[in-house]
């Protein structure tokens, strides 16, 4: 998240600077034709009458058009980002699943780059002083700017965009239009001043209501639940698996969650034993990237449950990829302070990778559950390690879906790996296989979810995941 604030905090310097200069060029012009114009005046014998007031607010909404042009088109590069969302709130239902304060932000972020515009409209033009003024001026600049993004490939066009740029505009309205209303200090002034603040305290109290919901509900949000609704309408289902329509309940397990401070200690701690470094780190809503750039050591750790992967981008570029004995891959994981469970099940995979699985074995004082990969090459060199094990407690049994239930959300469209399915436009989906599986969620829990294998009439392999829990 650290990460993500310095990159808006450089764009937004980069569009000040930009705003400053543009402003600062409008003000040349402006005293250039301001002379020329009291020039005329005079000789015209005419009164010289200039609105200063509305002149300087004049420059200064040419410089918010200048940061807005900037932050939507110029800052791209064409090509780096493009592509188009059809789907209405994702990003919202993102941001949720996840519990994402930098997407959640992103959001808040398109929402307030239009509140200036919203708030300009009213005092610059009284015919644009009706709420439906706003909305029609921000939702028509919102559309031409997602069109260039689109045509000019410097952006997504995405129908979310329209409606959080709407929204900023008519909550910036509101606050346009209660200026307006303080300072003319007409008749009943205070009570028209402050039914336009509902606009903008509106959308305060919806935040407010989504973070205080979040924060009082007993687990966290899982990002395997489906953000947009798939269309499935003229796909052929066919299973070759005999589901189970039997009512069951599931354990959930309680992972161990980190924070900032507890992700550096244990960043500390692995580096120890191997006597690695790490002088920089980048921080991130739901991972901290630990890394040292001279060497290529890299280790990124999750908050949610601790599961972390260590990258040596350096290590034996010279060297091939090597099959190891489990004996052999376990001292070398024992040496990154890496202990395997006896009861682990070892599998080679080829191409250097070395698995450990764990199947919420129960050691007596934790389960485990999970599995430790191990990237080697030649004379024992690691590449990479990904270490997925936990130590879970139980929390609670819930009751879930059965796992007819959960193939009828998935006939709906209602599963994660959406994008995937539609880029391949399916005309026939066998599923071969459904169990339960596990994935953590946004407070460390360990929820129940559905995982279907299976494939495409062509030939593609594609898993989907449906939460489990009712």
């Amino acid at each position: 998240m650290h990460s993500f604030l310095q990159l808006v905090r450089e764009q937004l310097q980069r569009g000040l600077s930009l705003a400053v200069f543009v402003v600062s060029v409008g003000l040349v012009a402006l005293i250039v034709c301001g002379i020329i114009y009291v020039w005329y005046r005079k000789k015209m014998k005419a009164p010289v009458a200039i609105h200063w007031g509305k002149l300087c607010l004049s420059l200064l909404f040419l410089g918010y058009l200048t940061v807005l042009i900037y932050g939507t088109l110029i800052r791209y590069t064409v090509g780096e980002i493009s592509g188009v969302n059809w789907q209405w709130f994702r990003s919202w239902k993102e941001a949720w699943n996840e519990a994402s304060p930098q997407k959640w932000l992103n959001i808040i972020l398109n929402i307030a780059l239009f509140m200036p515009l919203g708030c300009f409209l009213p005092i610059l033009w009284k015919k644009l002083r009706t709420w439906y003024g706003a909305l029609g001026v921000g939702l028509g600049t919102s559309v031409i700017i997602e069109l260039i993004q689109y045509f000019s490939g410097r952006g997504i066009l995405d129908v979310d965009d329209l409606f959080t740029n709407t929204l900023g505009c008519v909550a910036g309205f509101g606050i346009g239009m209660f200026l307006i209303r303080v300072f003319s200090k007409g008749k009943k002034y205070r009570k028209q001043a402050a039914l336009y603040l509902c606009f903008p305290g509106i959308l305060i109290l919806a935040f407010v209501g989504l973070y205080a919901g979040y924060t009082l509900q007993e687990y966290g949000n899982l990002s395997e639940t489906p953000s947009f609704r798939v269309q499935t309408k003229n796909v052929v289902w066919e299973l070759e698996y005999t589901l189970d329509d039997t009512l069951r309940t599931a354990p959930v397990y309680q992972a161990q969650k980190l924070q900032k401070e507890s992700c550096v200690e244990f960043a500390s701690y692995f580096a120890e034993k191997p006597g690695l470094e790490f002088p920089d780190a980048y921080y991130y809503d739901n991972c901290t990237i630990f890394a040292n750039h001279q060497t290529g050591d890299f280790l990124e750790v999750s908050y949610f449950d601790g599961t972390y992967t260590y990258t040596h981008s350096l290590a034996g570029e010279d060297l091939q990829d090597v099959q190891l004995e489990p004996v052999e891959v376990r001292k070398i994981l024992t040496a990154y302070g890496i202990p395997i469970p006896e009861e682990a099940q070892f599998q080679y995979e080829g191409n250097g990778v070395h698995t450990f699985a764990v199947d919420l074995y129960d050691t007596g004082d934790a389960i485990m559950d999970g599995t430790v990969r191990c990237w080697c090459r030649g004379s024992g060199v690691v590449k990479k390690v990904e270490n997925n094990l936990l130590s879970l407690t139980n929390y609670r049994e819930e009751p879930i879906l059965t796992q007819a239930e959960a193939y009828e959300q998935l006939r709906k469209g209602n599963f994660t790996n959406g994008d995937y399915f539609t880029s391949l436009s399916p005309q026939k989906i066998t599923v071969e296989s459904c169990f339960l599986d596990y994935k953590t969620d946004s407070k460390g829990f360990y929820q129940p979810v559905y995982q279907f294998q299976g494939y495409t009439g062509s030939g593609e392999s594609i898993q989907m995941f449906v939460p489990a829990r009712k």
